[in-house]
């Protein structure tokens, strides 16, 4: 009710800023229900990087908590979600006034062009990826699910949906916590389930003590075959992919066991994905081409750069009036219609995750 009586509203962003925590949560969902979109900005970013994401969204509220004020660039206001609430707060107020179109987030890609860019996301993209519960992951009310992800990242996202969508525990990470021992320790003492994460978090982990833990889905790098080695035998182990810009996942492979071929999988349900030549033309199965992607999880574009956006986000060729997403990403068709990544067809590259 704060907010929206300091102007947040559909079509406004609020800037999030603190640590992992039961406030970041609620934070969160503060936001979703004033109609807002909320774009989360990880403390533990380089300060210039921060302003810069904060000045480029054009935020101008902002959440936070009081220990980190002094430390956030000015622009926003920022309120400390540890103030004590006003006494004549009335939360009757708030009505989550959003349609399908408005953006849900905005996450800044890590910068590969030269600076970030802001990436739009809907509600309805958001539905679109949730819409079937995401099976991958098969959480139930019993489950406990990781919230480990950096904010800056997508999976953070899906942590969260999985999580409340199935009614499951979350379990929270401490900030500190970044991997190894550490997380090894939290997986255990807290008896964890559930675990979305990049490759390299996984690489520091030891599964051989966490007899608690049923799934894990990685993605945001290659998923190596020495993983798979490692945690398949243990537990239900998925391969998935999907940029910020198509909304958190677009595809996903069947468990994986020790010798598998690894894939990207194949597309979930509501997802276009093409693979094409230069001239913009479908390719055999088995040939490499650029993977397009299209359908209602397609963010809206990138904040502030129609530029951009139009460079990236074409028109579809094969359904007039409706976009394809150009991910840069080479790929091939297997016999089983399942996508083989290959590489980049430019010069981006991927470094723990970030582009």
């Amino acid at each position: 009710a704060q907010l929206v009586e300091a102007g947040a509203a559909p079509e406004t962003f609020v800037a999030l800023s603190m640590d992992r925590g039961a406030d970041a949560l609620i934070a969160v969902w503060a936001v979703a229900k004033t109609g807002a979109a909320f774009v989360p900005i990880d403390p533990a970013l380089p300060a210039d990087r921060i302003a810069y994401m904060v000045g480029d969204s054009g935020a101008q509220l902002g959440l936070t908590v009081r220990s980190r004020i002094a430390d956030l660039p000015s622009g926003p206001r920022w309120i400390a979600v540890d103030d004590p609430l006003r006494s004549d707060t009335d939360v009757e107020v708030v009505h989550s006034p959003a349609v399908p179109e408005n953006p849900a987030y905005m996450i800044y890609t890590s910068g590969s062009t030269g600076t970030p860019k802001g990436v739009v996301v809907t509600h309805r993209g958001l539905a679109t990826f949730a819409a079937d519960a995401r099976p991958e992951l098969a959480l139930g009310t019993d489950s406990r699910m990781l919230r480990f992800s950096s904010a800056s990242f997508d999976a953070s996202i899906f942590e969260m949906l999985q999580a409340f969508s199935a009614g499951a525990a979350m379990v929270v990470a401490p900030p500190h916590v970044l991997g190894g021992d550490e997380l090894v320790d939290v997986l255990r003492a807290r008896r964890v389930t559930h675990i979305v994460s990049a490759p390299t978090v996984l690489n520091t982990v030891d599964p051989a003590g966490l007899p608690d833990l049923e799934a894990v889905v990685v993605g945001g790098d290659v998923c190596t075959a020495d993983l798979v080695e490692r945690f398949a035998p243990t537990c239900r182990f998925t391969n998935s992919y999907g940029p910020t810009e198509t909304t958190i996942v677009v595809t996903a492979g069947d468990p994986l066991a020790p010798g598998d071929p690894i894939t990207i999988g194949r597309p979930l349900d509501g997802v276009v994905a093409v693979v094409l030549d230069r001239r913009l033309r479908p390719v055999p199965v088995g040939f490499v081409g650029e993977l397009y992607l299209g359908g209602p999880a397609l963010a809206r574009g990138y904040h502030r750069r129609p530029g951009q956006t139009a460079d990236r986000f074409v028109a579809n060729p094969f359904e007039p009036g409706t976009r394809l997403y150009r991910t840069g990403d080479e790929v091939r068709w297997t016999p089983d219609h399942q996508l083989d990544f290959v590489g980049r067809s430019d010069f981006q590259v991927k470094i723990r995750g970030f582009r």
